[in-house]
């Protein structure tokens, strides 16, 4: 058997295991349209159990979803407004389908499409604000054709983009710190050695290179907790290092911090989280039953009553905020009605 074969076995197999937990514990109020993005979901999932309250919409942006998925399943009903998001989409599969609903204000943003695809089809409904953000777009690519319409406030945010660039006056790069504290480029470094930026913390909380430790030491900057929570250098020993940081609810955010197994799961630290209000005794009960002791199952984080709720909405208030009059207003602004998200 090859390796790719023996990989999608276990897979598979996995998967399976993953919802069996999901399906062996019904007292917990699982969140399905909300699970319907998680990795462990595939189609086969949704078509065993069409019972649960799948989110279509929320599935088509799922990882699992491709385009050799969406082919073997024609009668399924798949959202191409929603598919713009997903990055498994081929231009191929886009070109060869251009009769759907394809959002092409939000394909604009996608690895599928280069400059020359934008070229080939003027006519399509292209926005040069996600153009200007996509990977694919380098600073060679914009100066070769000044002509488009380039949306310079938002250049910094560019992943293409270094702090070299930004501060290259022959460049004429706008110096938008909510564009450049965006890019994924910009690392403690640059902002040590530039103090004086008004450099976004908020936004900067999201970057992976400000990890866990760099940020606990500076804790007086403005960092965003919702984000932190959910940052991959962060685990509960550090968090007890931190018994003063209000994390509330936001550590429920973090899958990572609730993947283990019976042979490294510290109770401990389960009981300090538990006593400090981190989770709730009751959500615990349901999630690391006393059955967990005979399993290794990764599992998504339960959420209180407040999360599910938000999540129930979710899928309306997205149907609202990405309709094409709304996208150049909405796609950028977080609840604070920052530009967070570039």
């Amino acid at each position: 058997m090859s390796d790719v074969k023996l990989t999608n076995q276990y897979v598979n197999h996995w998967n399976k295991l993953w919802f069996l937990y999901i399906t062996n514990h019904p007292s917990i109020n699982w969140c399905f349209p909300f699970l319907s993005f998680n990795d462990n979901i595939t189609i086969e999932t949704l078509l065993e159990y069409p019972h649960y309250n799948w989110s279509v919409n929320l599935f088509c942006q799922n990882k699992n979803v491709t385009p050799e998925i969406i082919e073997r399943h024609p009668d399924f009903l798949w959202n191409y407004q929603y598919l713009s998001l997903n990055n498994n989409m081929t231009w191929n599969f886009i070109k060869n389908n251009l009769d759907k609903s394809w959002n092409f204000q939000l394909l604009s943003k996608s690895l599928a499409i280069t400059i020359d695809i934008v070229l080939e089809h003027p006519q399509l409904d292209w926005n040069y604000t996600n153009l200007t953000l996509n990977p694919n777009i380098s600073l060679d690519i914009i100066k070769k054709y000044p002509h488009l319409n380039w949306n310079y406030e938002f250049l910094a945010a560019n992943p293409n983009i270094f702090w070299e660039d930004i501060i290259d006056p022959s460049n004429n790069i706008i110096m938008n710190f909510t564009a450049i504290s965006n890019n994924i480029n910009i690392t403690p470094f640059i902002v040590e050695n530039n103090p004086d930026y008004p450099w976004i913390f908020e936004i900067l909380s999201k970057n992976e290179h400000f990890d866990f430790d760099y940020i606990c030491n500076f804790p007086d900057k403005s960092w965003q907790l919702d984000i932190l929570a959910m940052n991959k250098s962060i685990t509960f020993e550090k968090i007890l290092q931190q018994k003063d940081t209000k994390w509330g609810n936001f550590l429920l955010l973090n899958v990572d911090l609730f993947i283990k197994n019976n042979k490294n799961f510290n109770w401990s630290v389960l009981e300090y989280a538990i006593e400090n209000n981190l989770l709730n005794m009751n959500n615990c009960l349901d999630i690391f039953p006393k059955s967990f002791e005979d399993e290794k199952i990764e599992y998504i984080q339960y959420r209180n009553n407040q999360k599910d709720y938000v999540n129930f909405i979710f899928e309306d208030l997205m149907a609202v905020v990405w309709q094409p009059a709304n996208i150049d207003f909405f796609q950028y602004l977080d609840s604070d009605f920052g530009y967070r998200n570039l």
